[in-house]
C-alpha cells in the first residue's frame, strides 16, 4: 500500500495521529484542544473546557488526576495508540527531510 500526502494533508494527519496518541495514553484534555484549534471560540478556550469538562472526565474515567497519564510503555496502553505514536514518528521524521520544500511525502507499506 502507498499513500500520497501534500505537506498540508501530512500535517493534518500528524495532528490526527496525536490526538488519537494521547487519548490513548488518558490525555483526555486533548479533546479541548483540538476542538479550540477546530472550532475557536471567542468565550471559551482549552483551558477552560480543560477546568470544566475533561479534568473531571479523566478523574472519573481513569482515576487520574489533573495532568496525569499513562507513559507510551505503559500495559494499559491500547496497541493502537502505540502503532499511532509509531506513525505520527515517521511522518515527523519524513516531514523534517522535506522542509521547505513541497515535493510529496509518499509512504509505502511492505507486507511481510
Amino acid at each position: 500500500m502507498t499513500i500520497t500526502l501534500t505537506p498540508k494533508q501530512s500535517d493534518v494527519l500528524v495532528k490526527a495521529l496525536d490526538c488519537y496518541l494521547r487519548l490513548g495514553l488518558g490525555q483526555i484534555w486533548t479533546v479541548g484542544e483540538a476542538l479550540e484549534f477546530l472550532h475557536p471560540v471567542k468565550h471559551l478556550n482549552h483551558w477552560d473546557i480543560r477546568e470544566q469538562f475533561t479534568n473531571a472526565m479523566q478523574k472519573q474515567l481513569l482515576g487520574f488526576e489533573s495532568n496525569s497519564s499513562y507513559g507510551i510503555s505503559n500495559g494499559n496502553v491500547h496497541d493502537y495508540a502505540k502503532i499511532a505514536f509509531d506513525m505520527e514518528q515517521v511522518l515527523r521524521g519524513t516531514q523534517s527531510l522535506h522542509m521547505g520544500s513541497e515535493p510529496l511525502i509518499e509512504l509505502t507499506k511492505t507486507t511481510p
